[in-house]
């Protein structure tokens, strides 16, 4: 089987190896747009259920991306009213984004995979001599766009504002903090990936972006305003920028994951909002459902890509009504500021009606307890 997959982030990476250390291709080719070792944002979120289930399936690449790991014991959380720190019976963990493509990347040199980079792909004819083109180049794929009606394509953009900044900080800390600000509202979500650095999530409503005047900031005044408005957080260290530029999320679904024996992955496929998890987490399992398949019939290319979407969508499905259901209630954080904090945060956790009271408790057990404490 010879596949070509179009992009070379994580999950474009993962598949590749998938494929060629089972045997179900003899010939892969990954092609990149952008420079080696060349990287774009800070630290990737990868949560313990993650880890087991990508472990199970490529051993070898995630024990080397463990022991780069950072990992990240407890969580705090915020509102007006206070604080209230969620100490995690599992622990998930966090890694630079330059070190998991250098890990992956490695790995597909040792299995003779050859990664092309700077290369630009804008007319995918050439590749026609492939069994398989996947599409694992994100939100703006060049394989979907080049196919979007007969994938069903659809977009669905929201309100809020959001920027991802780096913070140089040697807390061992993440968190959610959603405060008042100038008769408006304002949020970050951070976590640390390195023992000196965090990842950080500046976001707005979209109310809130033109009541403070944000629409008129240049992005240095927007990143100095978030600075003071948290500096007890961030305790004077300024954000980094790494095209951090302001956008509102597009969410992103198609109806038919796959067109002929062009296939997609990740944030070409379905774009999952920030708020329920690492994207590149979702979209690495994404590479393993369509790794599985095809390792299931190699020999029949469209029974193979018929199964990665018939048993991966319904979860696909579920995931996307998640991520209506958290990107409405950030929408709507303002309304919320008031209440007592552990109210808050029950309020949080069953945004997407995915955390039953029994899996809270065997999540966050210290927060059920002050809960309990609270109510005797």
């Amino acid at each position: 089987m010879k596949v070509c997959i179009i992009g070379g982030g994580p999950s474009a990476l993962f598949l590749a190896v998938l494929l060629k250390s089972r045997g179900t291709a003899d010939e892969i080719l990954v092609l990149e747009q952008n420079p080696k070792d060349a990287t774009y944002g800070f630290g990737v979120a990868l949560a313990e259920s993650a880890i087991d289930k990508l472990n199970e399936s490529e051993p070898t690449s995630m024990k080397a991306l463990q022991e780069k790991m950072y990992f990240i014991p407890s969580q705090v959380i915020e509102n007006d009213q206070g604080a209230f720190t969620l100490d995690f019976a599992a622990q998930g963990g966090a890694i630079t984004r330059l070190d998991i493509l250098t890990v992956l990347e490695q790995r597909c040199r040792d299995l003779g995979i050859e990664v092309v980079h700077e290369r630009r792909i804008d007319d995918l004819s050439e590749f026609d001599d492939y069994d398989v083109i996947v599409g694992a180049d994100g939100a703006n794929s060049v394989v979907r766009s080049a196919n979007e009606s007969e994938f069903g394509t659809q977009r669905n953009t929201r309100g809020n504002y959001f920027v991802w900044w780096g913070c140089a900080h040697p807390k061992h800390e993440s968190g959610l903090r959603f405060r008042s600000y100038k008769n408006s509202s304002i949020m970050i979500h951070y976590y640390a990936y390195t023992p000196e650095m965090w990842t950080v999530v500046g976001e707005v409503e979209e109310q809130c972006w033109f009541d403070l005047g944000m629409d008129k900031m240049t992005n240095a005044e927007r990143k100095a305003m978030f600075e003071e408005a948290f500096d007890d957080v961030f305790e004077g260290r300024p954000m980094i920028e790494n095209k951090s530029n302001w956008n509102q999320f597009e969410a992103i679904k198609n109806e038919r994951w796959s067109v002929g024996n062009r296939v997609l992955i990740g944030d070409a496929l379905y774009r999952a909002h920030f708020s329920i998890g690492s994207g590149t987490r979702l979209a690495m399992e994404d590479a393993l459902g369509l790794a599985d398949a095809l390792a299931a019939s190699p020999d029949d290319i469209p029974a193979a890509l018929a199964a990665y979407e018939e048993k991966g969508k319904p979860k696909k499905e579920k995931l996307m009504a998640a991520t209506v259901q958290s990107y409405t209630w950030y929408e709507n954080v303002h309304e919320k500021l008031g209440m007592p904090v552990l109210d808050f945060i029950q309020d949080y956790m069953d945004r997407t009606g995915r955390m039953p009271a029994d899996r809270l408790k065997m999540f966050v057990p210290n927060f059920v307890a002050a809960q309990e404490q609270q109510a005797s």
